[in-house]
């Protein structure tokens, strides 16, 4: 009676709790986005890092039980999208790829600007689980979801059309916005941290002055702001410990020991090292080292300038005629020399909003426009001043001129027209986001994180001339790397900033490597040679780099760059491809540095022996389709060596 009882009393509950409908996550650190200006927020667009970071936090408790905050700023320094809109997928993509990301606490604190990548030198957040993927959930699934993982991730169009009332003079109620919003309208990156029947609590990135202590109510039901169709969740796995970091301060296994007051790791015989106190022109610092570095409100420190394409090694690929990259001075461009003006034009004042006589402006295009010597003698061509004579909706573009190319998928893409408001002719009242001024680079409020001496590093096989490898380096110091004989140094140059930490990655300093010979047999699985340009002449870029700053397209191709090594030269990775290959276009094109295999090889090669052709009518063909240069038309010359195996292996002279 007792037992039937009880029973009776746990399902009278469930069903009393089912009928409330009703969810809040425990409690969370408080509401990113620290700087007191909200200026900050429109400087760097950082919204779906912190909606990831409180994501990390929520998945954080869940696997060990305890509290801790993840930096916001360790993405935005070390993701390549910097301070620029980001698609909070391709974040987790680079998440996975890399499996780290410091707590707060741990990392410098939050800027609203780029700096320096110091991830190889702070401890690691994500040793008791890991993130695996990202799943798009339906408003069906919310609830089970959202009570399984303890949070939901999300987006809304944050303008006057899509979400009205969500701007800064929120201060608390359900906000009822626009049903028809898509995942193309997605302006803002938000957490939903719970609900009741009405609403979904959010938690927002714009402080804790904004709206009910940093939150937000939505309505729910009706996809009030574009709110109910980009909801995804976190996939994760627990895991007790991983091998390459400490077990007690989290720090790389290299640099066990941990500095609070720079919040950097450190070697077991170093000391920490202390501040530098920087002046007030300091405060501008920025790590360079690429004099080439792309200019504008977002900085990415750069080690040096993408290498020229020099003389192909033997083995390479045919040059093709007027193919090569042009290497030209930094002054240049397509042929025309902007380093110099003649001394009377110097002299005489210049209409930043007219083009300037005897110079050649209709001829410029939007990529021309891009080089500020251009923009400031051709104002009228490059629309110069085109924002400050209008009123009205504005362009959000990333490079001068690129709305221009996107007017014709005004009408088809939404997402254009949001970030092409002016160009596409939106309705100023659909556009109050666009409106914001723009905040300068250089703005003053913002220091600049710790520097100070430098421990010279290790070099395997090589040894650090600054001080004679045993003095402490200076803060701006280019680290000098002298190999021995027989190995190649590689990677980028690196610059001190503070202990272990040089810019512009700390995962990445010089390397000294022994390189192999130039000759491989079949599809050079194991070829380890100095090949860095591809077929078409380009040349690669570096693996890790790729890697590190998540300038890949998809999952797989992430993990496979983090295979490939610090270095930009061809490589065969995983064994089983083509021929060597690498990537290019800023890792977004798969490229082959050889266009056919050699003979020989392992059984599965492919003109490891004699072959006959499978079709009878291969003599038809061109013997250069069995060449392949990049991954655009892989599939069609893999059934060139399927099907006409013999015509490929006498064409490439192996029998």
């Amino acid at each position: 009676m007792v037992f039937r009882f009880g029973l009776l009393l746990v399902l009278g509950l469930s069903a009393l709790f089912a009928l409330s409908s009703q969810y809040d996550v425990e409690k969370m650190s408080p509401v990113g986005d620290t700087h007191p200006n909200k200026d900050s927020r429109i400087r760097c667009k950082s919204a779906p890092a912190f909606a990831l970071a409180g994501a990390l936090e929520v998945a954080y408790n869940k696997a060990t039980g305890k509290r801790k905050a993840y930096s916001v700023q360790e993405v935005v320094d070390c993701f390549h999208k910097g301070c620029e809109k980001s698609r909070l997928e391709e974040i987790v993509d680079w998440l996975i790829v890399n499996d780290r990301l410091a707590h707060k606490d741990k990392y410098t604190d939050y800027k609203a600007k780029v700096f320096t990548c110091r991830a190889g030198t702070s401890p690691d957040g994500l040793v008791g689980f890991k993130v695996t993927g990202m799943t798009k959930i339906t408003p069906d699934d919310f609830e089970a979801e959202i009570q399984r993982r303890g949070v939901v991730m999300a987006c809304v169009d944050t303008t006057k059309g899509g979400c009205p009332s969500y701007d800064d003079g929120y201060r608390g109620g359900v906000i009822a916005g626009n049903s028809t919003r898509s995942y193309y309208h997605c302006m803002e990156n938000v957490l939903i941290t719970g609900f009741d029947d009405d609403s979904y609590r959010v938690r927002t990135s714009r402080g804790s002055s904004f709206g009910e202590a940093g939150y937000a109510r939505i309505a729910r039901g009706n996809n009030a702001c574009g709110i109910e169709q980009s909801m995804t969740v976190l996939e994760t796995e627990s895991r007790r410990s991983k091998a390459e970091v400490n077990v007690r301060t989290s720090c790389p296994a290299a640099f066990p020991k941990f500095c609070q007051k720079t919040r950097t790791c450190k070697t077991s015989s170093q000391r920490c090292s202390p501040e530098i106190k920087q002046s007030s022109s300091a405060s501008q610092y920025r790590p360079t080292g690429n004099s080439g570095a792309k200019p504008g409100p977002v900085y990415r420190p750069s080690g040096g300038a993408k290498p020229g394409p020099g003389n192909r090694p033997s083995g390479g690929a045919k040059p093709g005629p007027g193919n090569r990259p042009s290497g030209g001075s930094s002054g240049s461009y397509g042929g025309y020399d902007f380093g110099h003006v003649m001394n009377k034009r110097e002299s005489e004042p210049i209409d930043r909003c007219a083009d300037t006589p005897g110079f050649n402006c209709p001829l410029m295009t939007s990529t021309h426009c891009k080089i500020d010597r251009i923009r400031e003698y051709c104002g009228e061509s490059c629309g110069v001043c085109d924002d400050e004579s209008s009123s009205g909706c504005q362009d959000d573009e990333s490079t001068p001129g690129q709305c221009a190319s996107f007017k014709k998928y005004c009408d088809t893409i939404p997402g254009i027209r949001v970030k092409c408001a002016k160009t596409c002719g939106v309705d100023s009242s659909d556009c109050a986001e666009s409106l914001r001024p723009v905040v300068p680079e250089g703005n003053e409020e913002v220091k600049p994180p710790p520097m100070g001496m430098c421990s010279p590093p290790r070099i395997a096989n090589g040894r650090v001339l600054n001080g004679g490898g045993r003095g402490m380096i200076n803060p701006g110091d280019v680290l000098r790397v002298s190999c021995n004989r027989g190995y190649t140094l590689i990677g980028e140059p690196s610059k001190c900033e503070i202990q272990n930490v040089f810019s512009p990655d700390t995962r990445r300093l010089q390397e000294c490597v022994r390189l192999g010979e130039e000759r491989f047999e079949g599809n050079g699985a194991e070829y380890t040679g100095r090949q860095n340009q591809v077929v078409s002449n380009r040349v690669c870029d570096n693996w890790l780099k790729l890697a590190h700053t998540g300038l890949f397209r998809g999952l797989d191709r992430g993990l496979t760059l983090a295979k490939g090594g610090n270095h930009n030269f061809c490589r065969n990775v995983g064994g089983e491809d083509f021929t060597p290959f690498c990537y290019t276009n800023d890792g977004q094109l798969k490229e082959y540095c050889f266009e056919m295999p050699r003979c020989g090889g392992r059984d599965s090669d492919k003109c490891n022996g004699v072959h006959a052709d499978v079709y009878d009518n291969c003599a038809q063909y061109d013997e250069w389709s069995c060449e392949l240069e990049d991954e655009r038309s892989i599939a069609r010359t893999e059934w060139y060596w399927t099907n006409c195996a013999a015509m490929c292996c006498e064409y490439a002279g192996c029998q």
